[in-house]
């Protein structure tokens, strides 16, 4: 029971981050946020920071969370400014320069090994309310999604993403519309973080490096992108193949571990993305 409910508590909150990134930015921004998962890092930083080195406790924890996504608005206004001026692969570039940056950043203030024993606020001391929390958090999200999807904005990012000449003629502020949905994508991820660090109890540096990042990025692909069941497949699939590799890999050492299981899992990610191009769940391809 209890391995149940920490598989559930980590799906949900896998199940958050990627519906920011599959579902909000490259859904309907169109672009390749590959190191989207610098803002999840900055989730679970901000968390440790707030909890370890300043010694929240009590409900002042909650303000991890909050604060997790304010901390992930700010410095999601790096992307935001850099679509001004940039476009496709150089957007790429960025987006891996900004995980990096961040990578260093969680190195510098929790050490190479991150922050550990983070505590959990009033009310979330169990996986069974952490999960409940976290599948509320990612019900609301797609509560939106299904929402949105019948409004007038919708139908206005689908013109921008498939043609942004058009949409410029048409008089649409492109940027505009870009940069809400890249600075809600990145808040989101924030809160995601928080939630990780909450589950975890800890910010291991190597949770947010750029395999990570890819391997997450191709999940959308796996899955199908802007598609809500495919996030939901892409979450389950990666929680559950993750515990699969590291159940059988957990006698060798954490270096080899972690690289035999990135190396079988790109292997299945390339072999699904073959024979299914849009996705599992998907309509249209990267």
């Amino acid at each position: 029971m209890d391995l149940l409910l920490s598989l559930l508590t980590k799906f949900f909150i896998y199940a958050i981050f990627l519906f920011s990134l599959n579902n909000i930015v490259i859904g309907k921004t169109g672009y390749w946020a590959i190191g989207h998962i610098a803002y999840f890092a900055i989730g679970a930083l901000f968390t440790g920071v707030i909890t370890v080195i300043f010694h929240f406790t009590g409900y002042y924890i909650y303000l991890a969370l909050f604060g997790s996504i304010i901390i992930s608005i700010i410095f999601s206004l790096i992307p935001a400014l850099s679509i001004l001026r940039l476009r496709g692969d150089f957007f790429i570039f960025v987006s891996i320069t900004i995980n990096e940056l961040i990578k260093l950043l969680v190195e510098l203030i929790s050490g190479p090994s991150g922050f550990s024993n983070i505590p959990r606020p009033p009310g979330l001391t169990t996986d069974l309310s952490l999960m409940c929390l976290s599948s509320i958090i990612f019900l609301i999200l797609v509560l939106y999604a299904s929402i949105f999807k019948y409004h007038n904005l919708n139908y206005i990012t689908t013109i921008v993403r498939q043609n942004e000449e058009l949409a410029k003629v048409m008089g649409i502020n492109v940027y505009y519309i870009r940069s809400i949905f890249i600075i809600l994508g990145c808040a989101t991820a924030g809160a995601a973080g928080s939630l990780f660090a909450f589950y975890s109890n800890s910010t291991d540096p190597q949770r947010f490096n750029i395999n990570e990042a890819v391997i997450l990025f191709a999940l959308c692909a796996f899955g199908g992108i802007d598609s809500i069941r495919g996030t939901i497949i892409a979450s389950m699939f990666y929680v559950l193949i993750l515990f699969v590799l590291e159940s059988i890999f957990k006698g060798l050492f954490q270096i080899y571990t972690t690289n035999i299981t990135s190396i079988i899992f790109g292997l299945i990610l390339i072999f699904s993305i073959n024979f299914f191009p849009q996705g599992i769940m998907g309509k249209r391809g990267l």
